[in-house]
């Protein structure tokens, strides 16, 4: 009788690792495997382990000679009698649970023919090294991706051997450890693939491993050889490009990441040539071909340090075709911010989607704000209609009133500090008119503060897996930014538009609703720009609270697990306290307590002891001494982030002073990182940040401390970021004589 699954793994010099590794695939959850084992003759006492392992299961085939790994695995494949074929490599590890789970999706998903997983880095101990990979799960998003990089865990993944059987499918060999790349194009041509974000492979990162010794002593061949792949992708799929555009596309996305491509005019050239082509061939990825393509050059952009708003040509990566028939409303609430209004209106002026009016409700300003939008309509005729409310209300009722003005189809929010890209909303336009039973789309959103790059907002949102959940998702936490947000006026109006009972968290509310009651689909690429500031009205702590306790109030009862989403509501009330001296935290937690027991938490319960979890107790007059260390830490790092965040570039000219240019830095976590950008701003060389989860940082490789002495040590000093650790550290970093390093904490950094 046939086996469910050919689990197929190469052998070749990995003494070390190998019996665990093959333990690893017999003690599956899911039995009904054969596991083939190609000899692929090692020099070590690999073999004589693997003779040693007794299991029927075990089929080991013999090559004639060394092969290498795309030979031995195209044996395994001819000698396959498995329905559905898993790869292994015969040093890594896997998690127990992988093949049932593998087996059950393609059982159960007949359009899918590759599944895999998420992965994480171990080291040679078994030491996880990083954090587990975000991988993408929607399949067109994959098959765009392909053409980039490849987006496939290997040693992760199950594929039907009908597949195999049909298209002939084969690993092709002399492809310098790339071999499975050029297998997962070719896959992609054919059939739908998708992973789970759940860690199905623990990959054996080593120095001297064969993988690593071809980059290093073979980089330029590689290099090659991965832009040729692309290339292969590209052309497979129906685009067409010139030579010299080939070559700018290959450059930007070379296999290091490395690189900042400095031509942002030629990259956006070619990119949006793709994406045009995507279209005009018809492809069933097309969107998805253009928000990866949009995602690229935007990320080259802000590695050139640009803002993303900045880095925009024209109309973006418009695709409109001819003028669009339905109206949209943009709704834009404001008070007192002049200064930040015209900016923000003007990014919606200059949208590709040219059918739109603006409604500006101006909620009782005292400046000179009437002046800014009457300068606004002088230059855009006929596009912009004002309102000034008689008294300030708040954005809730503002963004209400504009709603009941407006006369288009569609409607969209906006705020007056934000900037929209060029082609937002016929982004949003284009997808909702394509499918009339969507409500309500959003995306996502680049954050800046002080003009400097913070995070993007929803990067790594999966909602090909999560959107039958997002419901129980809003409960916990709001992904929806009210900015990115267009909707159906009906779809509004049927929701009951924006609480006007709350002061603010009025757009979670909404988001909340709405999750419940409409269509929502999720707009994978920024489409905007977030200023952030510290005066907002979510800052004023007092009305947060009232909020806050009203969302307690409103959803508990259909909260999958009413514990659960209490822990994350006190955990969002304490980061609105993040900043509030003790004094102040104790008088909102009062109120909180007032406004949610008994109506949300019952006295005596186990729930009302997280306000003794995460607040300091009404009754306590003397701080612990846990609590005062905690309350030094929380100083020290507040301080370090203000002085990382100050624009003048006086760091770098602190350690140039000092003659030091070249420099390492020790601990890449989001201070290392920051620091990172700031001293390459400033003229110091970043040789490498040293870190456990070893990875590539803008272009700054992040090794161990090991390779750091081995391959990055000539650098003038270590700047070492963790705060409590540094003699520590240092004494460390000098525990191997041969060379003594001028060690520097980021506090003396930064003084």
């Amino acid at each position: 009788m046939e086996p469910k699954v050919s689990v197929i793994m190469p052998i070749y010099n990995a003494q070390k690792y190998v019996k665990e590794t093959i333990d690893g695939i017999l003690n599956q959850t899911f039995e009904d495997f054969e596991l083939l084992l190609i000899n692929d003759h090692p020099t070590d006492r690999t073999m004589e382990i693997v003779k040693s392992i007794k299991d029927n299961r075990i089929k080991i085939i013999e090559n004639d000679r060394n092969r290498g790994i795309a030979f031995s695995r195209n044996r395994g494949l001819e000698e396959a009698r498995g329905q559905y074929i898993a790869l292994m490599d015969d040093d890594d590890l896997t998690d127990r649970e992988r093949l049932k789970l593998e087996v059950d999706f393609l059982d159960s998903h007949l359009d899918i023919g590759v599944i895999g997983g998420s992965s994480v880095n171990i080291d040679e101990n078994n030491q996880q090294q990083s954090e587990p990979a975000f991988i993408l799960t929607n399949p067109d998003y994959i098959r765009a991706q392909m053409m980039f990089f490849c987006p496939m865990a290997n040693s992760s993944t199950m594929f039907r051997r009908s597949l195999i059987d049909q298209y002939g499918l084969k690993y092709q060999e002399n492809c310098l450890g790339m071999e499975d790349y050029r297998f997962w194009i070719e896959m992609s041509l054919h059939t739908k693939i998708t992973n789970f974000q759940k860690t199905f492979l623990y990959w054996r990162s080593s120095v001297t491993g064969e993988t690593s010794r071809i980059i290093e002593n073979r980089r330029e061949e590689r290099k090659k050889l991965f832009a040729e792949f692309q290339i292969y992708g590209l052309e497979s799929n129906g685009f067409r490009l010139s030579e010299q555009e080939k070559k700018v596309f290959t450059e930007a996305f070379e296999e290091s990441k490395s690189i900042i491509y400095r031509d942002l005019e030629q990259l956006y050239r070619v990119l949006r040539k793709l994406v045009n082509q995507a279209y005009e061939l018809g492809l069933t990825f097309a969107d998805e071909m253009r928000y990866t393509c949009r995602n690229y050059y935007l990320e080259m952009v802000r590695r050139n340090h640009v803002i993303c708003k900045e880095g925009m040509k024209k109309d973006g990566f418009s695709c409109q075709k001819e003028n669009p028939q339905v109206k949209v409303s943009v709704i834009i609430p404001t008070h007192n911010r002049a200064n930040k209004l015209f900016y923000s209106v003007n990014s919606v002026l200059l949208q590709s989607y040219n059918n739109y009016e603006v409604l500006i409700i101006d909620d009782c300003s005292t400046d000179n704000t009437k002046d800014v939008v009457k300068q606004l309509q002088d230059e855009y005729p006929g596009k912009i209609i004002y309102y000034k409310l008689e008294k300030n209300s708040g954005p809730a009722k503002a963004r209400n009133f504009g709603v009941g003005k407006a006369i288009g189809e569609y409607i969209a929010f906006h705020d007056d500090d934000d900037e929209w890209y060029p082609d937002k909303l016929e982004i949003q336009m284009k997808k909702m008119l394509q499918d009339n039973s969507i409500d309500l789309t959003f995306g996502q959103m680049t954050r800046y503060l002080g003009g400097k790059f913070v995070n993007i907002v929803c990067d790594r949102f999966d909602w090909y897996h999560i959107q039958d959940r997002f419901f129980q998702q809003l409960l916990m936490e709001n992904y929806i930014g009210a900015p990115t947000i267009v909707m159906k006026k009906e779809a509004f109006i049927r929701l009951g538009g924006f609480c006007e009972e709350i002061p603010s968290l009025e757009d979670w509310d909404l988001a909340i609703r709405a999750a419940r009651e409409l269509h929502i689909e999720f707009i994978n690429t920024p489409l905007m720009d977030v200023h952030i500031t510290r005066k907002s009205v979510t800052h004023n702590i007092e009305n947060y609270v009232y909020s806050w306790a009203y969302l307690m109030q409103a959803y508990i009862s259909e909260a999958e697990n009413r514990d659960t989403f209490i822990i994350q509501m006190f955990r969002h009330l304490e980061g609105a306290m993040y900043e509030t001296d003790n004094a102040l935290k104790q008088k909102y937690v009062e109120l909180a307590s007032q406004l949610i027991v008994p109506s949300v938490i019952l006295p005596n319960t186990v729930e009302e002891k997280l306000l003794e979890l995460y607040f300091v107790k009404k009754d306590e007059s003397v701080l612990l001494s846990q609590a005062q260390q905690n309350v030094e830490r929380l100083r020290r790092y507040r301080s370090v982030c203000a002085k990382l965040l100050d624009p003048e570039d006086t760091i770098a000219r602190w350690l140039l002073k000092k003659g030091i240019i070249k420099v390492a830095i020790y601990g890449m976590g989001n201070f290392g990182k920051c620091l990172a950008d700031r001293l390459q701003n400033g003229g110091i060389e970043v040789v490498c940040g040293i870190d456990k989860k070893q990875l590539v940082f803008r272009n700054v490789p992040v090794v161990s401390l090991r390779q750091f002495r081995g391959e990055y040590s000539e650098v003038d000093a270590i700047i070492v970021t963790p705060l409590y650790e540094f003699n520590i550290i240092a004494e460390q970093i000098n525990s191997v004589k041969e060379k003594a390093y001028m060690c520097i904490s980021i506090e003396e950094l930064l003084q």
